[in-house]
């Protein structure tokens, strides 16, 4: 781990990383699962998230498509999220209220 890393603890405890299958997702979800946090892992492949699962069993993983309705259902379903990674992109020109109404 760089040394500079090693001066960081973070302070919150459920961080959500989207695209966490692979690059630099997956390396945020591993980064952030090091220094304490309890990290959510959405990616389409359950392969992946198997394999962030080994490296990492803190991680836990939510196979889905962020552009699904089913995404933010399970969102809305958190109790908290103390920090969001969103390395993925989608294109909807509406608030994050309203996103479910477009997805379903």
């Amino acid at each position: 781990m760089p040394r500079i890393i090693t001066f960081f603890k973070i302070k919150v405890t459920i961080i959500l990383i989207t695209g966490a299958g692979k690059g630099i997702g997956r390396a945020c979800a591993l980064l952030a699962s090091s220094l304490g946090a309890k990290v959510i892992a959405v990616a389409r492949s359950q392969s992946d998230l198997d394999s962030l699962a080994e490296a990492d069993a803190r991680i836990v993983g939510w196979p889905v498509d962020v552009n699904l309705a089913e995404f933010f259902l399970k969102v809305t379903e958190l109790e908290t999220i103390d920090g969001l990674i969103n390395n993925v992109g989608i294109n909807r020109a509406a608030p994050m209220s309203e996103q479910v109404k477009l997805a379903a």
